[in-house]
């Protein structure tokens, strides 16, 4: 009696090698024909809104942050994702393409790419996206650099907008040049947009940051309307990853690239070893006896996570103002060790001098401190920042604005009791050249010195300016009209 139901395992697990080998494929495909989640619709309405009223072609310069490619490659994917969604909606035939890699400076860049009405010349843009970092990355990365890198590859084209788009993981690290590069991209007629997008991978959220700089193309008149009409699951790459190899630190063309058919038939070989390894080990338990009844668990499908709705974005604007609150208490201790230390140093408590060891620790512990202030101020610029890029978003809603207005007005009065402020004149206010800058001057130059509006926040702490506020200026007898 016994030989039956050990025929039936000894069947089952016979059978269950072939079946898993003949199933994967198809969990392959289904990978392969997935489609891009809800948010596209928002990602789309973002940079469509965005080009200079939406006319003419655009040449587009598609830019990767590389640095944490191999320490985090969810966000990779969140990277790739956004570029796929664009090159499917918004991207249209007779746009050109040039897909890049950068950190500190743009270290991989492709040729020019034509996108057609045939979906392969997407295909072919994608496929050229960075694989990996650059050789010998530390990470970091400069984004205004490299968009003014980019302004001088791409050029400018009559009749042609023009469209850099970064996309990284957080803010470009402290250093000088990032402003100049800002100011020169702005005397090249671009116009500088930031949003943070939650972009839904395989196992959690990744937040984008997409810095954009947007130049309209000239004799707009003339031009035909952009016209979007193609479906956003049209053509979407296989899991997201490039379809083309791409060596690291090649030119475009060096690059050695390789049809996706073959990389199929590559990846073939794992899975009928893996079939055979499964069959010998199947074969192995039962001369062993180790065979068991229990059913292995199935396993279950990745969720996908939708995009963050507005009530999620509040809750995470509530947890930004929740730490920007601890780091406020954690600045006021610094700064009250920090009285306490300049005091001490500048009356001693012993008539004699200090030693060369004590001298040395104050200078450390005085290091130390200024360093915690500067961070504070940095992580207060980046939070401001996003607010502002919130309150200035014509595509959002108009309760979730001034929700975002609040609470960075709320934040100011807060970092204002320690020093640091943003700098926001108000119109007719007077001109400061120290604290602003003037990007629209109406009239003459000469007499032009009341703020008619403020186009972009400054900050400052005391007397030191990190960024002068943009604005637009007038003479005072035309804004008395």
């Amino acid at each position: 009696m016994w030989l039956w139901p050990c025929g039936r395992r000894i069947l089952a697990a016979l059978c269950a090698p072939i079946v898993l080998a003949s199933a994967i494929p198809s969990f392959a495909q289904l990978a392969t024909n997935r489609h891009l989640p809800e948010p596209i619709t928002e990602w789309h309405t973002w940079l469509r809104s965005r080009l200079t009223d939406g006319k003419g072609p655009y040449d587009f310069a598609l830019t990767m942050f590389t640095g944490n490619m191999a320490s985090d490659p969810d966000h990779a994917e969140a990277q790739r994702r956004l570029i796929s969604a664009w090159l499917n909606t918004t991207i249209l035939p007779g746009d050109t393409v040039i897909v890049a890699g950068a950190e500190h400076r743009v270290w991989t860049a492709s040729g020019l790419v034509t996108i057609e009405n045939d979906p392969e010349s997407r295909r072919k843009a994608f496929s050229l996206l960075p694989a990996g970092p650059e050789p010998g990355s530390r990470g970091g990365k400069s984004i205004e650099r490299v968009l003014f890198q980019l302004a001088d590859r791409v050029g400018r084209r009559s009749g042609r907008g023009t469209a850099l788009i970064m996309l990284s993981n957080g803010w470009s690290q402290a250093g000088e040049g990032s402003e100049e590069a800002i100011g020169r991209l702005e005397d090249m007629g671009f116009a500088v947009h930031r949003e943070v997008f939650a972009v839904p991978t395989l196992r959690s959220n990744r937040h984008v940051l997409v810095t954009a700089c947007i130049r309209g193309p000239s004799a707009v008149g003339s031009l035909k309307p952009r016209v979007y009409g193609m479906a956003p699951t049209e053509w979407v790459p296989s899991a997201y990853t490039p379809v083309l190899r791409q060596e690291p630190g090649l030119s475009a063309d060096r690059q050695e690239t390789q049809p996706t058919t073959d990389r199929q038939e590559r990846r073939a070989l794992p899975i009928w070893m893996m079939a055979l390894a499964a069959l010998v080990m199947a074969g192995a338990g039962l001369a062993a006896g180790r065979w068991t009844r229990r059913p292995a668990p199935a396993a279950s499908a990745a969720p996908t996570l939708p995009a963050l709705p507005i009530a999620d974005r509040l809750a995470e604007l509530e947890a930004v103002m929740d730490n920007a609150r601890t780091h406020a208490a954690e600045l006021q201790k610094v700064r009250d060790s920090l009285r306490e230390l300049v005091a001490n140093t500048e009356r001693p408590a012993q008539p004699e001098p200090i030693g060369r060891a004590e001298a040395g620790d104050l200078r450390t512990e005085l290091a130390s401190v200024q360093h915690k202030l500067a961070e504070w101020d940095r992580t207060a610029i980046a939070y401001l920042e996003a607010a502002e890029a919130a309150v200035r978003n014509d595509a959002a809603d108009e309760r979730l604005r001034r929700t975002w207005q609040r609470a960075a007005d709320s934040f100011c009065r807060m970092a204002q009791r320690h020093g640091f402020s943003r700098i926001a004149p108000k119109p007719g206010e007077p001109f400061v050249p120290g604290l602003h800058r003037a990007v629209v001057v109406e009239g003459d130059p000469a007499r032009a010195n009341l703020v008619a509006e403020c186009l972009a926040w400054g900050y400052q702490n005391g007397a030191n300016v990190y960024k002068l506020a943009d604005v637009r200026v007038v003479e005072q007898s035309s804004h008395s009209r």
